[in-house]
């Protein structure tokens, strides 16, 4: 019932990042403050998970919002711009939160925090990532990135990290398993900036 305070909390006693997302029902600040319950000053780190927005402005009080909560990074998800087929939300006539439900961090920026007033970008591009290295010195992380190509191009605009994810095969359900890109990904950035891996690893064996 208490979302991602709950979270925070299980994430800091096993001194683990979180990463929380802009569309969470539970504000960045409070997230941030649910982890500090348990470890203090000195919580891992939270970061915060955010998509670009249209309107310049509204990406930047975001931004701006996440910097003030303590959040210690951005995870800006880029493979998104335009949203996939969600056959199963469909099927279940799901297209919204359930009432008294909101994605705070959306509050006064997208309508009253509705999941269906929050808009993509659908013209990302490389220079919204250096927009966004301008207007931050929080590290960047690029989230979604699948080839090794986009991973170098991220990089050279700005970003300090690649988090390779395929959006758990609910954006495209065609694109490949995370574990399967790993090796070509690990080969293009070499030692450059880390390389992170968002699911696809299902035990030891994926990765020996």
């Amino acid at each position: 019932a208490e979302g991602e305070r709950a979270t925070a909390r299980a994430a800091a006693a096993a001194d683990a990042i979180l990463i929380t997302s802009m569309a969470a029902t539970v504000a960045v600040e409070d997230v941030v403050a649910a982890a500090r319950e348990v470890a203090g000053e000195a919580a891992p780190d939270v970061w915060f998970q955010m998509y670009i927005q249209p309107r310049r402005d509204v990406t930047e009080a975001l931004v701006a919002r996440a910097a003030d909560a303590g959040a210690k990074a951005l995870v800006v998800t880029v493979d998104s711009p335009v949203l996939g087929a969600s056959d199963r939300n469909e099927r279940n006539n799901f297209h919204d939160l359930p009432a008294g439900l909101r994605c705070e961090n959306m509050r006064g920026l997208a309508g009253d925090g509705n999941v269906r007033s929050i808009e993509m970008s659908a013209a990302l591009s490389w220079e919204h990532v250096t927009q966004l290295r301008d207007i931050t010195d929080l590290p960047i992380v690029l989230k979604g990135v699948l080839h090794p190509d986009d991973a170098l191009a991220g990089l050279d605009h700005g970003a300090d990290a690649i988090m390779l994810s395929n959006h758990g095969g609910r954006q495209l359900d065609g694109v490949p398993a995370t574990i399967d890109l790993l090796p070509a990904m690990t080969a293009a950035i070499g030692g450059r900036a880390p390389l992170l891996v968002d699911g696809g690893i299902r035990d030891r064996k994926s990765v020996v």
